[in-house]
């Protein structure tokens, strides 16, 4: 790791980490893509608080990727909640976004920052394909933001059981914390659907872009065919209410498939 002092008084440390023996080359294009899409929401008015952290390559197997401070894996917090079983406790995030904010107003925040994000993460990990998506893949920070790390699969290279992840924790983050809340997983569905439909509507800039890329034969984006992915995932053929109804059904079929937790449990017990 490397720490260099922050040119802004008061500000916090710049954190990078030198990372060698993986192509950080398509690390930064989808961090690029990401990045693309939040300002496509942003356009249509929609702030999922994505916030991409930074990634250069400076060779074909090496680059700086920075450190986003006050955050930890979700495999640390399912750990913190239950040791190896952590990943089948449903109260695990609620109750770590809860210890790091303590006041009523702060928790409240703090959730509405983590239902964005995710839904943010949900719809770009989803048109992406995303792969390798284990729970020290995943971060939130202190404040609640919700983001993905290591992009070293896309594409839809490696598939799994279910197209994204959504677990139960996440879902039980939504639920109302007192008896005059309300549960908030209605309005995620909403906004996923949204974004989902505003990304559709730039599926050929996207895949425009891709293709610029493939003369730097990136390991898994070198033909045509590999950017087929975004083609079939954007259901171009879908109405806009069709399309928004078709992944809030993707959401329920991640929540209730147990693959993901069962593959969190395995990586927790490969890596302790």
């Amino acid at each position: 790791w490397l720490q260099v002092e922050n040119a802004e008084e008061g500000g916090d440390p710049v954190v990078i980490i030198f990372k060698a023996g993986d192509d950080v080359r398509q690390d930064c294009l989808t961090l690029q893509l990401i990045r693309l899409m939040d300002e496509m929401w942003r356009e249509d008015g929609k702030d999922l608080a994505m916030e991409p952290y930074k990634c250069v390559s400076t060779g074909p197997m090496t680059g700086l990727v920075q450190v986003v401070l006050h955050s930890v894996t979700t495999a640390a917090i399912h750990k913190r909640g239950g040791g190896v079983i952590g990943a089948f406790d449903d109260t695990s995030f609620a109750s770590w976004i809860g210890a790091n904010n303590g006041d009523a107003r702060s928790y409240k925040t703090a959730v509405d920052l983590f239902l964005r994000s995710c839904a943010g993460y949900c719809v770009a990990t989803y048109v992406l394909g995303i792969g390798d998506r284990h729970n020290d893949n995943i971060m939130i920070t202190k404040q609640g933001r919700y983001f993905h790390i290591d992009f070293g699969h896309f594409l839809g290279f490696m598939k799994y059981q279910t197209p994204f992840v959504f677990t139960p924790e996440m879902r039980y983050v939504f639920k109302p914390s007192t008896a005059e809340g309300r549960d908030e997983y209605p309005r995620f569905q909403k906004l996923c659907g949204e974004a989902f439909n505003v990304v559709r509507r730039h599926m050929h800039l996207l895949v425009s872009l891709l293709l610029l890329m493939i003369p730097a034969a990136m390991p898994e984006l070198r033909h045509r065919d590999d950017i087929s992915h975004i083609v079939e995932v954007t259901a171009q053929k879908m109405t806009d209410e069709d399309a928004a109804a078709f992944f809030a059904d993707l959401t329920s079929q991640c929540m209730n498939s147990t693959m993901k937790r069962i593959d969190n449990t395995f990586h927790i017990l490969k890596h302790r």
